[in-house]
């Protein structure tokens, strides 16, 4: 009973091996211990286009492709090993066509006449994956180095650019200088100059004043380019004299307009760190732009403190601008259109420099406006010191 039901097991052992072997989609090959094919299943004959008994009479050496051969008998070497080997080749088809392949091979039935199992699977698809994956991430690394290039190149032209504008900036200013200077003492001198010469005069320092002006803001641009901090000296000062210097620099001024000007100082006592000096410049700024652009009602400046930051605020009751078009006056040498803008003329860098320098701080800067006819109020943020 016991032997019957062995060999019952034996033989449906059998047919399952043998329905694996002829419907595997892999190649199976026995091969003897000198290559001789002793067995091939279906995909062998399917991959290759022999038959069966053709397969039967060759050896593995036949199915490799030329180039290959010379590594065959190491490869069979280590077949024959306690572990194996698991390689990668190249075989021949009938017709000559050479396909890549990938080779599993180990001794089958130990204990038995040294045979040699190899299961070969068909990898073109795997290696054609590959290829491509190798031409994309080659195709990637040349554009990450054309753009590198390309981010080096624009780095080069922006120095260049900005030690032009530095250059150009210092060739201009130095003559205009001397037309400013020579045109203030001829004003001053009434024995040299007529009262008819008086507006004339007036012309070429306000336009020249002027021309400075935008040579500086276009020369503090080229060094915020380059890299170079407008912020020279931090310090710790006070608020109430900041607001103090700001109300003694502007208050006559102003009310040479038909406008009233207002700084309200804060409640308490209030430190605060920064560059004072380009602190002042830049509220000055804003001040001349609200100047231009407020033909009557008020500039007030006022200050609001917070836990961390004081912010110092600059209102006026001008022309206002588009919500729409405020962040368009944070960038570069960008002006609005006439009917809405607050920098018409000038170069179109004061908010951006301005906010170049408080950020250098490590502050903030905003501008608010409901729209046109409703003013702006611009709020600088700067940090407390304590």
């Amino acid at each position: 009973m016991g032997d019957s039901s062995a060999k019952k097991d034996y033989l449906e052992s059998m047919t399952r091996y043998q329905f694996l072997f002829e419907h595997a989609r892999d190649i199976i090959l026995f091969v003897s211990l000198d290559g001789a094919i002793l067995e091939a299943n279906k995909a062998a004959e399917i991959e290759y286009g022999y038959t069966r008994d053709e397969l039967l009479r060759f050896n593995i050496r036949d199915l490799r492709a030329p180039q290959t051969v010379d590594l065959l008998n190491e490869q069979m070497k280590l077949a024959a090993s306690e572990t194996g080997i698991l390689f990668e080749t190249v075989h021949r088809r009938k017709d000559g066509r050479c396909f890549p392949v990938e080779v599993s091979s180990k001794i089958a039935l130990p204990g038995l006449s040294p045979v040699l199992l190899s299961i070969i699977r068909n990898i073109s698809e795997r290696k054609q994956l590959e290829r491509q994956i190798t031409e994309k991430n080659q195709q990637i690394t040349d554009y990450l180095a054309n753009l590198e290039q390309t981010n080096q190149d624009l780095l080069i032209a922006n120095q260049l650019k900005s030690q032009f504008l530095a250059n150009f900036s210092h060739e201009l200013r130095t003559p205009l200088n001397a037309i400013v200077g020579f045109a203030d003492i001829l004003y001053q001198d009434d024995f040299s100059t007529c009262e008819e010469r008086r507006p004339l005069i007036d012309i070429i320092i306000k336009n020249s004043e002027q021309l400075l002006l935008l040579i500086h803001d276009v020369f503090e641009m080229a060094k915020i380019d380059s890299g170079e901090s407008l912020v020279k000296e931090t310090t710790v000062f006070s608020l109430s004299q900041l607001l103090h210097e700001i109300y003694q620099q502007h208050v006559y001024r102003i009310r040479k307009k038909p406008l009233a000007f207002h700084v309200l100082q804060p409640a308490a006592e209030i430190q605060i760190q920064g560059d004072y000096h380009q602190l002042i410049k830049v509220i000055g700024r804003i001040i001349d732009n609200a100047m231009k652009y407020t033909e009557s009602g008020s500039i007030t400046v006022s200050a609001v403190v917070e836990p961390e930051f004081a912010k110092i605020l600059i209102a006026d009751t001008g022309i206002g601008i588009e919500k729409e078009n405020i962040t368009k006056l944070f960038s570069k040498f960008t002006q609005i259109d006439g009917s809405s803008t607050r920098i018409q003329g000038g170069t179109g860098l004061g908010l951006v420099i301005a906010k170049a320098i408080i950020e250098q701080m490590g502050g903030t800067i905003a501008l608010h406006s409901d729209g046109l006819g409703k003013g702006t109020v611009v709020t600088l943020a700067l940090k407390r010191a304590f």
